[in-house]
């Protein structure tokens, strides 16, 4: 049995119920749109990968397929009202949120599904060329933040 779309099903609840933490403890409405556009950008890709595992695993139930995305859809208002009641929670409560779902996001994607995806020699090259270009994207989204973030901070001094 391959359990790679349950582990996948795992790993994108378990960190959408973080984001939606975070995003309800946002305080300033620029910051919580930019976070809102990051999520549904990073999402998409994430339901295709699960909609691709769960017609690899050959699912044959749709009402399986729609409850889980269903679920899913469930997920992030759950962690935005549990953001909301830690509003008042001192910044490091959301930095160890942050990095739990960061964490579990990049372990389960290297443990399971890097794995799993380079098993298989078929596309394998261009399997890596969208790896690499994802990791470069993501680098300069990066530093193009923190560019941002040090020209914002040296304007208030």
């Amino acid at each position: 049995m391959n359990i790679t779309p349950l582990i996948l099903l795992f790993a994108i609840g378990f960190h959408s119920i973080f984001e939606g933490i975070a995003l309800g403890m946002i305080k300033t409405e620029s910051v919580f749109v930019k976070l809102m556009i990051g999520i549904i950008l990073h999402h998409i890709p994430a339901s295709i990968s699960l909609g691709v595992s769960l017609s690899q695993h050959k699912t044959k139930s749709l009402k399986a397929v729609f409850f889980i995305f269903f679920g899913l859809s469930l997920i992030y208002p759950i962690g935005i009202a549990i953001g909301l009641s830690l509003e008042d929670a001192p910044e490091l409560t959301s930095v160890c949120l942050l990095s739990i779902s960061g964490g579990t996001f990049i372990y389960i994607s290297c443990s399971e599904i890097l794995i799993h995806e380079f098993s298989n020699e078929k596309h394998k090259f261009f399997k890596f060329a969208l790896f690499v270009l994802g990791a470069a994207v993501i680098t300069v989204l990066w530093l193009l933040h923190d560019h941002e973030h040090d020209h914002g901070h040296d304007e208030h001094h």
